[in-house]
């Protein structure tokens, strides 16, 4: 009997063992990228994806800090792409360009693309209006 207790005891110590989580703390160099509204306000604690070079699978997924900034560890060189929302459909996407040195060029999205993509959607919106302006018209 003392034989089956002590088994089982010996049992329930190994299977709580295998809940267990083993932490290390280090200190490394990161990628830091620091996003913030177009008043400057920090896009703090906002979604953030990290993509390897070449895949769709993030590497690493998160929110950002208080100051807006999201970062990641590259484990090897490339192009890596950062994708960062917010819930209310702000966002950012950016690459990253890595060497096998670890040295780091981002490339931001230029003022030139945002302020085509601003003069599309309001053509856009002037266009709804014409067709819309065309229907109520031939309809008189």
């Amino acid at each position: 009997m003392r034989r089956l207790l002590a088994l089982a005891l010996l049992g329930l110590a190994t299977s709580a063992g295998a809940h267990e989580v083993a932490a290390t703390v280090s200190r490394e160099e990161a990628v830091v990228v620091t996003l913030r509204y177009g008043d400057g306000s920090p896009f703090a604690y906002e979604h953030f994806e990290v993509f390897p070079p070449g895949e769709d699978v993030p590497f690493a997924t998160g929110r950002c800090d208080a100051e807006g900034r999201a970062l990641f560890l590259p484990d090897r060189p490339g192009e890596w792409r950062v994708v960062a929302e917010s819930e209310d459909g702000h966002g950012a996407s950016l690459t990253v360009q890595v060497d096998s040195s670890g040295v780091i060029k981002a490339k931001p999205t230029s003022l030139w693309e945002r302020s085509a993509r601003l003069v599309a959607g309001l053509a856009l919106i002037a266009g709804l209006f014409g067709i819309l302006a065309l229907f109520t018209r031939r309809r008189r």
